[in-house]
């Protein structure tokens, strides 16, 4: 089965399945015709869930959404994240 896994079903989708696209080299002229097409995004972010790890980090679920300027939520993504239970001390950098 060669179809892209974002167009097969459910019932063609199995766990652990993996699909690399070709490559593009992303340019300062994309940027600049992107800005032009996108006039202000906003970036709306949830805690969504917490579960401890160990003693020195947690893993913490959170909910992105990119609303673009009229509202319109253009990108949804739930993003895990491990992160510490205590900050760094600053090192004065």
């Amino acid at each position: 089965m060669d179809r892209f896994l974002l167009y097969r079903t459910f019932d063609e989708l199995e766990v652990g399945q993996t699909q690399r696209t070709r490559g593009r080299t992303i340019t300062e002229g994309d940027i600049v015709n992107w800005c032009a097409l996108t006039d202000t995004i906003y970036l709306d972010i949830e805690v969504l869930e917490k579960s401890e790890k160990d003693a020195n980090a947690g893993l913490v679920t959170y909910r992105w959404d990119i609303l673009n300027q009229n509202g319109v939520t253009v990108c949804a993504s739930q993003l895990k994240i491990l992160t510490a239970r205590e900050r760094a001390p600053y090192a004065g950098i």
